[in-house]
């Protein structure tokens, strides 16, 4: 019998649907496990009070954009970027949950869609972890729906693993945990780049080279997975 817990997992995606390419190799799906929001609601007043004072802290944290300078911190200098970036990462150290990455290659097994090897690969995730999944009485799936076809992934994955999941919309803006995910697939690929030498210029501007990245940001995710 299944104890009243409940879980709520948070998804978000980097990447996009167009073939492999070496700027383009790898499509990555977080997924952050949070067994009670109740226990970190510290960990989410501390984030939000911490960003407001911040030189763009009004908006969000989407960490690809914020990388990048693109809207809508194009203005910013990368000071004050990485002190967003900076806020985003210590509610990842502050903060109770575990988190597990699905990373397809998109050279390998390209005589199948990405929509069919997402779905495959969340599928057989869900499975693989499934024993900690039946710990609970109730499970939530939360994606903002940004990609059509991993929303029907995640659906279709929810309906066949969990007897007791639901599959919710639920927007970044709203989730310090969306954020986080959409957070840890980034720096999944940073570090991809970085121990395959193709770390862009933006990259190395803003979290310095493969053993800097390492040491203040990698170690202590790793510390966080499944």
């Amino acid at each position: 019998m299944k104890s009243e817990k409940e879980l709520d997992i948070y998804v978000d995606e980097t990447g996009d649907q167009s073939i492999y390419s070496v700027d383009n190799p790898l499509y990555i799906i977080s997924f952050v496990c949070v067994e009670s929001i109740d226990s970190n609601e510290n960990a989410i007043a501390s984030f939000k009070n911490k960003l407001l004072k911040l030189k763009g802290g009004d908006h969000f944290v989407h960490t690809g954009n914020l990388i990048r300078k693109e809207r809508p911190y194009k203005e910013l200098l990368v000071e004050e970027r990485q002190k967003l970036f900076g806020c985003m990462f210590f509610f990842s150290m502050k903060a109770k949950y575990s988190y597990f990455n699905a990373i397809i290659d998109k050279k390998v097994h390209q005589e199948k869609s990405l929509c069919e090897r997402v779905t495959d690969s969340v599928i057989s995730l869900f499975n693989f972890h499934k024993d900690y999944f039946d710990k609970f009485s109730t499970i939530r799936v939360h994606y903002d729906g940004g990609q059509a076809f991993l929303s029907g992934a995640l659906t279709a994955s929810v309906k066949i693993i969990f007897s007791n999941g639901m599959y919710i919309t639920t927007k970044q803006k709203d989730s310090p945990f969306m954020q986080l995910a959409d957070m840890l697939g980034f720096m999944e690929l940073i570090w991809h780049r970085a121990c395959n030498g193709t770390l862009t210029k933006s990259d190395e501007l803003f979290f310095g080279k493969k053993r800097k990245i390492y040491k203040d940001y990698i170690k202590f995710l790793e510390s966080r997975k499944f």
